[in-house]
């Protein structure tokens, strides 16, 4: 094996390391914090039935750590909610829940990564006509140089 072998070693401290496969390299970008990620977006219902609320795109600047996940349903027991990763219209589900009642809030915890173009998605199901949807996403950016 080549290069730096220990990631502990002095090589580190001044950047980013990453391992491409065979050696440890440089990497070509720079990290650091950007500023905090709030996104709360509202849907009034038009139609009954599924009704998707979603975040704005990552910008091509910035990664977002999404630490916090919020959605209700204000007005009425959805039959199930999903909300998951939008890449490029490729879904990556994070949760898939039957809502424990109406007007309360579905919360969840964890540090998920969204790249540039990524958005975050909540699709409500059985809905109806006049329910106040919302999703919030909470977290930080962390820009890319």
């Amino acid at each position: 094996m080549t290069g730096i072998t220990n990631p502990t070693e002095e090589y580190f401290k001044d950047g980013i390391w990453g391992w491409d496969g065979s050696q440890w390299r440089k990497l070509g970008i720079s990290l650091s914090y950007h500023s905090q990620l709030s996104q709360s977006k509202t849907l009034t219902v038009s139609t009954g039935g599924t009704n998707t609320v979603s975040t704005d795109t990552v910008e091509s600047s910035c990664l977002w750590i999404m630490q916090l996940v919020c959605a209700i349903d204000d007005n009425t027991l959805p039959t199930r909610l999903t909300i998951c990763v939008n890449r490029n219209s490729v879904i990556y589900p994070l949760f898939d829940i039957i809502p424990s009642g109406a007007n309360v809030w579905f919360a969840e915890l964890l540090n998920f990564v969204l790249v540039p173009g990524d958005r975050v998605d909540a699709t409500f199901f059985g809905c109806n006509v006049g329910d106040t949807l919302y999703l919030r996403v909470l977290g930080y950016k962390v820009g890319l140089s």
